[in-house]
């Protein structure tokens, strides 16, 4: 239906983890009832308040309608309902921080500083928090220099959660087009005769430091998620790797 000379306003704005969009024509908010009175947009919004899934939406918009309407009704105008729903992320839970920094040699002690101020609620002391430091330094410190090269223009980005007493640190550059190393447990002979490479201390450290470690790429980013188990956190306890160490 647009017409010459139409102007129309952009407006923009972002999606929530279980926020539900409609897209709809005005064939639901201009249908009339027997008495010749609106549906209406108001109605609309107080249906669409009712709902936080997307087909359920249309189905609950169609059923009033139909209600609404009666059973001699004969459309007024085309009806399109179109649902966009970003889905829950299950996996984040209260998110402590989240930020990005620029990929410069030492901005690596940066996010070692925000990660430990933005879990100090959470009471980890000790020992614990020395190496959840260490690992988080190492890990961005990998990420600036590795993923990103040192290449300022591209963020290293930083992610942290809390849930089900666990605490994970995901850190993020946007190297993804590179394959991430295993973390192997380094042999000094073999990497002295070549038979090692001569890399590869950073992630066996980082992995003996925290209670589980996630590696994944999309393609675009790669992912390091350090994971803290907020019970042995509490108790002053660790990994039982870096024990042995």
């Amino acid at each position: 239906g647009a017409m010459p000379g139409m102007r129309y306003d952009e407006k923009e704005a972002t999606l929530a983890p279980g926020d539900v969009l409609l897209l709809h024509s005005d064939g639901v908010a201009e249908a009339h009832d027997p008495g010749r009175e609106m549906f209406g947009f108001p109605r609309m919004r107080r249906l669409m308040a009712g709902h936080t899934e997307g087909q359920g939406l249309i189905d609950g918009l169609l059923d009033a309608l139909h209600t609404f309407t009666g059973e001699a009704w004969e459309q007024e105008d085309d009806i399109t309902l179109v649902t966009v729903v970003r889905a829950a992320d299950v996996r984040a839970g209260d998110v402590l921080a989240e930020f990005e920094v620029a990929s410069e040699p030492g901005n690596e002690r940066a996010v070692m500083e925000r990660v430990a101020e933005a879990v100090r609620p959470l009471g980890i002391e000790g020992k614990t928090l020395e190496r959840l430091k260490t690992a988080v330094s190492e890990t961005a410190m990998n990420a600036i220099e590795h993923g990103n090269e040192q290449r300022r223009e591209l963020p290293v980005t930083v992610r942290v959660t809390k849930q089900n007493g666990r605490l994970a640190i995901a850190i993020s550059d946007q190297g993804g087009a590179k394959e991430i190393p295993e973390a192997e447990t380094p042999d000094l002979e073999a990497k002295l005769t070549g038979l090692q490479k001569p890399r590869g201390w950073g992630l066996f450290l980082i992995k003996n430091m925290v209670d589980g470690m996630n590696v994944s790429s999309d393609g675009e980013r790669h992912t390091v998620e350090l994971v803290f188990d907020l019970a042995k956190a509490a108790k002053g306890g660790t990994n039982a790797g870096a024990d042995r160490r």
